[in-house]
């Protein structure tokens, strides 16, 4: 449950206002337990983190909480998943708007991002904006040129719309695997929930793709014939994307400082 990381990640996010602390985070999360309580095959099983174990955020008035339930599954083995929510308060109650599942990369993807906004927050540091980062952007190691998406019409065999993006190797070393982070809008400007053609989990605003074995040499682009199938239901008209890590032949691995700002400028917004 990674209970000695969140009791300080808490303490210290306490401290900078940036988490709602006391009695309304019971609140909060008592409405999130319901809420999945709900949605599992028997509720009697479900077992919840302690409320110490749990990161409940205040975003302008809007509850984020991040944390982890076991319970039955549809075989009746009991099974652990960590899980986002977001909850709205109206009228001394408290309504849960959205419940999204994370596999374990998600949830410790999510926990650094936080960590890495708190510390930010207490040293007065904004957010970037999406001009911001394009700039800061080409200057690292391995960034995204271009996106692109692709319609399934034009693709062969394919279920569903392709959403790509090329990649460049800036460095002068050898990249074998990396992570790309997509947000995606409609002809609207309006933000879509992104999920693959063949994906168990909820479909999600922000959605990371593993490239792997792309074996990249200095100077090197990779993507320009591959990309992201989508689900048949999702098509986007207009895409973003960010190198959220890379690692090297000789195992070196690097996490982009910029991924946090990439996700508050898209997620859920309009282009």
């Amino acid at each position: 449950m990674k209970k000695n990381i969140s009791i300080i990640l808490i303490m210290m996010i306490c401290i900078l206002s940036f988490v709602a602390c006391g009695g309304q985070n019971t609140k909060v999360y008592n409405a999130v337990k319901e809420e999945i309580k709900g949605n599992l095959k028997d509720e009697k099983s479900a077992k919840f983190a302690s409320i110490n174990d749990v990161l409940i955020i205040d975003e302008n008035g809007t509850y984020y909480v991040l944390g982890s339930v076991e319970g039955k599954n549809s075989f009746g083995v009991m099974v652990s998943n960590y899980y986002e929510a977001y909850v709205t308060p109206n009228d001394g109650k408290y309504t849960v708007d959205e419940v999204n599942y994370l596999d374990d990369s998600q949830y410790e993807s999510l926990y650094e991002m936080y960590s890495s906004k708190a510390e930010r927050t207490k040293n007065g540091e904004s957010m970037l904006s999406n001009d911001e980062l394009e700039q800061e952007l080409k200057n690292q190691d391995l960034y995204v040129t271009s996106t692109s998406i692709t319609k399934k019409e034009d693709l062969y065999l394919a279920s569903g719309d392709m959403i790509s993006a090329v990649i460049k190797n800036n460095s002068n070393l050898n990249i074998s695997e990396a992570v790309i982070a997509f947000a995606a809008w409609d002809s609207n400007n309006l933000p879509l929930k992104l999920k693959g053609s063949v994906d168990i989990n909820d479909a999600t605003y922000i959605k990371e793709v593993n490239y792997s074995n792309i074996n990249m040499t200095p100077g090197s682009t990779y993507g320009e014939d591959s990309g992201f199938e989508l689900d048949s239901d999702i098509h986007p008209a207009k895409a973003r994307a960010i190198v959220v890590s890379y690692e090297t032949t000789d195992g070196t691995k690097w996490t982009n400082p910029y991924y946090l700002d990439f996700i508050e400028a898209n997620k859920g917004k309009e282009y």
